[in-house]
């Protein structure tokens, strides 16, 4: 994920990496874990816990590969 996160990071900067990484959060992560809470019945409190886990995860990691290319 990291390696992609970069590719797609193609500014050198620490809030557009922070864009990327939430953007890919949301699109990705949260669609994925949205599939498998549908079919498991899961409430929608659950998704929006584990989906804010992932969502951060990949705003923090996107911020820090945007802070390393900037440098």
């Amino acid at each position: 994920i990291g390696l992609t996160l970069a590719k797609l990071i193609s500014e050198s900067s620490v809030e557009y990496g922070l864009k990327v990484g939430l953007g890919v959060g949301a699109g990705i992560g949260g669609a994925i874990l949205a599939q498998n809470y549908v079919y498991e019945q899961k409430s929608i409190k659950f998704w929006l816990i584990n989906a804010g886990y992932v969502i951060i995860g990949l705003g923090v990691m996107g911020t820090i590969i945007g802070a390393f290319q900037a440098a």
